[in-house]
């Protein structure tokens, strides 16, 4: 981890907080990680994040991400972001996946809208109660 003074505007030290405590940035939700667990059972789970080489990293070492998905596209390391419709056409090929059989899952509506402009079909998540209902609702659950 090294590599990640290369990002000058972050000194020694908040780079120490974010690799320590990954929690600063990503809240982990349980209900949301079993639901993540029990599905990679039955399908395949990907992961698509607009993120940074200092989040994923700590995040990615507290939990092993590239473990519980089949594949991670991270933003930083595929030059694009959601909600670019590149993005999403750039991670079908990625994945290697049919947008026809996509379930995207997003917090953020404006991404949500740039997966739906690529046939993507898509859950806006609200909350984690709310999700669950969605996919029991769907047959997924």
């Amino acid at each position: 981890m090294d590599h990640l003074s290369e990002y000058n505007n972050i000194d020694q030290e908040q780079i120490k907080i974010i690799k320590n405590q990954p929690l600063l940035k990503f809240a982990l939700r349980k209900k949301t990680y079993k639901i993540i667990q029990y599905l990679k059972n039955k399908y395949s789970i990907y992961l698509l994040s607009n993120t940074n080489p200092i989040d994923f990293l700590a995040i990615d070492k507290w939990l092993n991400l590239r473990k519980i998905f089949k594949k991670c596209y991270l933003s930083y390391e595929q030059h694009y972001s959601k909600p670019s419709v590149k993005l999403f056409k750039n991670a079908e090929e990625f994945f290697g996946i049919n947008a026809r059989n996509v379930l995207f899952l997003d917090d953020k509506i404006e991404n949500i809208s740039g997966a739906e402009k690529c046939g993507w079909n898509t859950i806006h998540v609200k909350s984690e109660d709310q999700l669950i209902k969605k996919l029991q609702e769907e047959g997924i659950l």
